[in-house]
């Protein structure tokens, strides 16, 4: 059975980057890319696009 820790990341960075928490909502991205950027890329480029940072979107599928 697959973790669920990533998608958890990825829902907490959001969250936090809409209540405006943008430090906490990095906190949150970052482990995402460190523990999971092999096998989750499309996650993290899906959650630098909902936080607007389209530079990190496109840097990340290339």
């Amino acid at each position: 059975m697959e973790s669920s820790e990533p998608l958890r990341y990825h829902a907490l960075a959001l969250a936090y980057y809409s209540l405006g928490n943008v430090e906490k909502s990095q906190e949150f991205l970052e482990k995402l890319i460190t523990t999971y950027s092999k096998d989750y890329s499309y996650t993290i480029a899906i959650t630098y696009a909902q936080r607007g940072d389209r530079d990190a979107t496109f840097e990340l599928q290339t």
